[in-house]
């Protein structure tokens, strides 16, 4: 296992004081609350999501030496009022339409990353996926005619952006740092990335060539393996 992350002093200031458009924010009386918490095997990414009121949000405490560039959350019904922090891009994609998306990682579709279902569950209808500058993502739908204004919140399906960067553990922009995972209880702490709608998400994290290091459902030959942990015990105790 790996060293737990590096605690930089600006994490707390990053949270309390950007709201994930990019523009500085007064924080005072905003206490969002950890409702799930979602790890790697080896720590090296935690996610956590957040509730407060109706709006559901995501924060990221990566290890050091790791980059996330992108992770995808489900969901079920409305899903307005989508933010992430300026450069990051994002897109909610329908159950029926994931298989056939493309998702910015060296050729991966969603496909080749799994099933809707394998990755997310039975339960939910979307997910919306968040990529780094870096990354561009693609899904079946209208096209925008060349690239998109400046001032467009989010990139037409059919289209691609892309810019530089990915998430750090440390970096010199605000935008692709991680926020330590002990800074997520501070009283005004406003989560960057967030969704309208209510806590019934499952994750995906990923690198950039499309690996998967982080998730909420086991992958099938972890509960396998789990399985027969358990059956072994059963024996034992015969």
């Amino acid at each position: 296992m790996k060293t737990k992350h590096i605690i930089k002093s600006t994490s707390c200031a990053i949270a309390a004081a950007t709201l994930l458009n990019g523009n500085a924010h007064a924080a005072a009386n905003i206490n969002f609350t950890l409702a799930k918490r979602l790890a790697s095997a080896d720590e090296d990414i935690v996610i956590g999501e957040f509730t407060h009121g109706g709006t559901v949000g995501y924060e990221i405490d990566v290890a050091n030496g790791v980059s996330l560039n992108a992770f995808a959350v489900s969901h079920s019904g409305d899903a307005s009022g989508i933010v992430a922090p300026n450069g990051w891009n994002f897109v909610n994609v329908a159950k029926a339409s994931w298989a056939g998306g493309s998702y910015g990682f060296a050729g991966k579709s969603g496909t080749s990353l799994g099933s809707f279902e394998s990755l997310f569950g039975a339960v939910d209808t979307h997910v919306i996926v968040f990529t780094a500058p870096t990354q561009s993502i693609s899904v079946p739908g209208m096209s925008f005619p060349g690239p998109p204004p400046s001032f467009f919140p989010i990139f037409i399906p059919g289209s691609t952006i892309i810019s530089a960067g990915f998430l750090t553990d440390a970096n010199s922009d605000a935008n692709l740092a991680d926020v330590e995972e002990i800074n997520w209880s501070a009283s005004n702490f406003i989560p960057r990335f967030q969704r309208g709608g209510f806590i019934a998400s499952e994750f995906i994290a990923l690198n950039a060539s499309g690996t998967i290091i982080g998730q909420s459902i086991p992958e099938p030959s972890a509960v396998l393996l789990s399985g027969l942990g358990l059956l072994a015990a059963l024996r034992r105790r015969r």
